[in-house]
């Protein structure tokens, strides 16, 4: 998204400055205090939460404000975003369909609209195909905000330690699914033959995953051209049409998920997943 925001603003004379807070909501108070102080033509604001008392502090400036990635209920504000509930929804049915109904779910905490709207998605899906939700199936975690790959390991350890063998496991980020992945190959299980995967971002390293990762592709630097255009649209004046622009979502499929045969319960190797499933 940075590329993506940083490439338009230079094409059109602007110079951005970056602000990281970790989720942290009183770290981004002081940002946009100190930012506020300084000549800011306006803002854009990535994946995290926006606290309204820093949303208002903006527009009171006369600022113009713009979310990538970011859901927000408020209807001042412009935004790019991705249907998330839509992407895991499918994203949960292309496991279904390939036999996988006993599906785990990593996630960090729900405190995003981004991850409220996955885990929906996750949960309709299931509902939707007749398979009973099941909470012991879920994994919130802090540790999967920051530290996601090791996170994702020693989640996925304690599972098959306790004697647990998932059909399936999603994430909402690649990097949590490579850290099980790596736990799953240590514990002497096979991917995609004992245990699918399947992550979300579609990271530079998932393909070259051994297997490599099947995944949800997001758009992201068009995410980020598109909210730094709008940004500048209302810098100059011009009121976009449109407060909220969806970008829809696509399933990268590689080897990490196989299909699981109903009646032996058999996987089959994922290079020969497309001609199988149209056979099926």
């Amino acid at each position: 998204m940075l590329y993506g925001i940083e490439e338009i603003a230079t094409k059109m004379g602007y110079t951005t400055t970056i602000a990281c807070n970790n989720y942290n909501v009183e770290r981004e108070r002081e940002q946009v205090d100190n930012l506020l102080s300084h000549y800011i033509a306006g803002f854009v604001f990535g994946p995290g939460g926006l606290d309204k008392r820093i949303i208002d502090s903006i527009m009171e400036e006369g600022i113009p404000l713009v979310t990538v990635d970011r859901k927000t209920t408020d209807k001042r504000i412009f935004s790019v975003e991705i249907d998330n509930f839509v992407s895991f929804y499918k994203a949960i049915n292309y496991l279904i369909k390939r036999g996988h109904k006993d599906i785990y779910y990593f996630t960090e905490p729900l405190i995003m609209g981004t991850l409220r709207d996955r885990f929906e998605g996750y949960k309709k899906a299931l509902i939707d195909n007749d398979i009973k939700f099941d909470k012991n199936k879920v994994f919130i975690d802090k540790s999967l905000q920051t530290t996601r790959a090791e996170g994702g390991y020693e989640i996925m350890s304690n599972i098959l330690k306790s004697g647990h063998k998932p059909q399936a496991v999603i994430s909402t980020s690649d990097s949590i699914v490579i850290g099980a992945m790596k736990a799953t190959i240590d514990l002497g299980y096979k991917i995609p033959e004992d245990i699918s995967f399947m992550g979300n971002n579609n990271s530079y390293l998932s393909k070259f995953m051994n297997p490599s990762l099947t995944t949800i592709r997001q758009p992201k630097k068009d995410l980020g051209r598109i909210a730094m255009k709008l940004l500048i649209d209302l810098i100059n004046g011009n009121e976009p049409e449109k407060k909220r622009v969806f970008l829809e979502t696509s399933i990268i499929e590689r080897e990490s998920v196989g299909i699981r045969l109903i009646k032996n319960n058999k996987y089959l190797e994922a290079k020969h997943l497309k001609t199988i499933a149209a056979k099926l």
